[in-house]
């Protein structure tokens, strides 16, 4: 959920969280374009040792060596590299799923939307008591830092692990400012202010000095997402106001998302021709590094191992019959008469007889939230209800704020939530998600010294589907009319194929898209759209109709510039479900399982951490609880849908 429209399709598919991720690395939150830096050994490339580190290698044996000691200085370094990431690619993230779940969010409110003042309602004085005292403390920091960068030894370790807190302080406040007020330019300049000091503590702590004046590897990987995002806001094509596009007429709802479309092809081409440089630059690096491809290099990073993830693709193509049966079910519930076509997937979905009537303001939302989070631990209830009495979460649309939503917060400061909060089944979905992600990065604030207290994308979104998982549960265990009913299951479906499938389809997107570029072929605006389409063509099945209107999604997916990102939305929302109902039951070592996820921090990967609670995803027993109970929530769906 970006500034504009375009970019803000990215919250669906922490909301950022770290999902994503900025300094916290998110949801996510949760939840970005650190994984474009992350994988790279910035001293080993810019000093030019990888050449003699291969050529010592004997045989096979020495490379898959090579590539374990590698992926271990890369996860050693992450932590600093986050601080190149600019504020607004945050995690969350990401919260989430499709775009079609932002889409509803921001044009159809629940019935008790009311806009609040024009001041945003967290509290910032944790982290800066003002603007003034920032201001001072940048002042002071950017002074210190140029010098020790003008001299030719490094900062000690004590002071550098300072450095990086202020660092991190700084760009957490210069960001919350700006996203509360986008059109403050007083914040804004702040913020680039901040951004160039941040460039500076990244290079310093790789005891790079000032005459060193290129740019580094980890500058370079980030330029295309901020060229992307640059180009997005400034000339992506904003919905309108066409009261067409939701009107119930179907024909006349689709010549208003034609007409949309028309204004988006001209600039296609030129969004291709951004995302082809991020894809060349990656797959160069892949090739440096002795990888055969691009996604190698991520998943070691990650630790998901080759046969784990070709065990998720695999899975996921065995199961899209899952998502064919719901997308035909959708379209039952909509009323189609035929296919489900693209300008219907942004047509509301049922809504129960008391929700539709609800009004559903702030204070209701904390008092509801809480008892749909009361299955968490003691621990993690305490920080939900802190979120809410601390002025943690700046709730309500405004004019010139941050469209879209996430959580981020400083090692010093608690987490903070920004949300567009409009009283529908939606915003309640992604305060759930949010809270998920605030609950984690408090508890491994917590638990963990800074250098290792954010967690991986993995491991965040893992934490942030539990509590979506929770909201979602809830809401069907307290359905009592066969209205409510169908509406909770209907919502429930839709997030389980917006998290999983939707991911997967612009995962494998990515995939074919590095594949095409190592071949010699053009990443053109046509032929990216093709591929898009044959994509959606295979995850939406017979029940959905591609026409002139498919095959652009791809150009408003900030997700494709963090590199090989948003498979781990799949392997969260995997992981969480039998997690959550554990939680719900009771079940022994569930709390146990989610404190260790909530502490753990960055000190081990989000694979590890899966792994450590049981989840082998090179196995297929992961995904059977997961991928039945999805068919167990259809069955009921049809059958009330069936029933006179």
């Amino acid at each position: 959920m970006n500034r504009d429209e375009q970019q803000s399709r990215e919250d669906d598919p922490k909301r950022i969280e770290n999902e994503g991720q900025a300094l916290k690395g998110a949801e996510a939150g949760s939840d970005s374009a650190a994984g474009s830096a992350a994988e790279v050994d910035l001293s080993a490339l810019e000093n030019g040792e990888c050449g003699e580190e291969l050529a010592g290698l004997d045989d096979a044996q020495d490379l898959e060596e090579l590539k374990i000691r590698r992926a271990k200085r890369l996860k050693r370094v992450a932590w600093i590299l986050v601080l190149a990431v600019t504020a607004g690619a945050l995690f969350g993230i990401l919260s989430g799923g499709a775009f079609s779940r932002w889409f509803h969010a921001k044009t159809q409110p629940g019935a008790a939307f009311v806009a609040e003042g024009t001041e945003p309602a967290w509290d910032l004085s944790p982290v800066y008591s003002g603007l003034e005292e920032a201001e001072e403390v940048l002042s002071s920091l950017q002074g210190e830092v140029s010098l020790i960068l003008s001299r030719e030894t490094a900062a000690d370790e004590a002071s550098l692990d300072r450095i990086m807190r202020t660092a991190e302080r700084l760009q957490v406040y210069a960001t919350l400012m700006r996203d509360a007020d986008m059109g403050n330019a007083e914040a804004k300049a702040f913020q680039t202010s901040v951004d160039t000091l941040v460039n500076k503590v990244t290079r310093l702590s790789q005891g790079a000095s000032v005459s060193e004046s290129g740019p580094s590897i980890y500058e370079l990987s980030g330029a295309y997402e901020r060229i992307y995002q640059s180009f997005s806001h400034s000339y992506g094509v904003e919905f309108g106001e066409d009261p067409d596009l939701f009107s119930d007429n179907a024909d006349r709802r689709y010549k208003a998302f034609r007409r949309w479309v028309a204004l988006q092809e001209p600039s296609a081409e030129v969004f291709a021709d951004i995302y082809e440089g991020k894809v060349g630059f990656n797959n160069y690096l892949a090739l440096t590094y002795g990888e055969t491809q691009a996604s190698e290099a991520y998943l070691a990073m990650d630790e998901f191992t080759p046969e784990a993830f070709e065990q998720l693709m695999s899975i996921t193509e065995q199961h899209l019959a899952l998502n064919h049966r719901w997308i035909a079910l959708r379209a039952a519930l909509s009323g189609l008469n035929g296919p489900m076509r693209f300008s219907d997937l942004f047509m509301d979905l049922p809504q129960g007889a008391d929700e539709a009537e609800a009004e559903i303001g702030v204070d209701q939302a904390s008092r509801y939230m809480q008892q749909v989070l009361s299955a968490l631990p003691d621990a993690g209830q305490t920080i939900v209800k802190r979120a809410f009495d601390e002025a943690w979460i700046d709730f309500y649309p405004r004019a010139d704020k941050y469209e879209g939503a996430y959580t981020y917060g400083a090692y010093e400061s608690h987490p903070y939530l920004l949300l567009n909060f409009t009283g529908n089944s939606d915003s309640l979905e992604e305060l759930a998600h949010e809270l998920g992600h605030a609950v984690h990065m408090t508890l491994s604030a917590q638990s963990q010294p800074f250098d290792t207290y954010y967690a991986d994308v993995a491991a965040s979104e893992w934490a942030a589907s539990v509590t979506e998982i929770l909201y979602h549960e809830d809401r069907v265990n307290r359905a009592e009319t066969r209205e409510d009913k169908i509406a909770a299951l209907a919502n429930y479906l839709d997030f389980l194929s917006s998290t999983y499938f939707d991911q997967m389809l612009a995962t494998e997107f990515e995939i074919e898209s590095h594949r095409m570029a190592q071949d010699g072929e053009d990443l053109s605006g046509e032929s990216l759209k093709d591929l898009w389409r044959s994509l959606t063509a295979k995850y939406m099945g017979p029940a959905y109709e591609i026409t002139e209107l498919d095959g652009y999604d791809w150009v408003s997916y900030p997700h494709l510039y963090w590199d090989f990102y948003m498979y781990k939305y799949a392997t969260g929302i995997v992981a969480g479900a039998p997690l959550a109902r554990g939680l719900l039951s009771g079940q022994p070592g569930a709390a146990d399982s989610w404190m260790r996820l909530m502490t753990a921090g960055g000190s081990e990967s989000g694979a590890a951490l899966m792994a450590e609670a049981g989840f082998d995803f090179e196995s297929e027993e992961i995904y059977k609880s997961f991928f039945f109970h999805w068919s167990e929530l259809m069955d009921e769906l049809e059958l009330l849908m069936n029933a006179s």
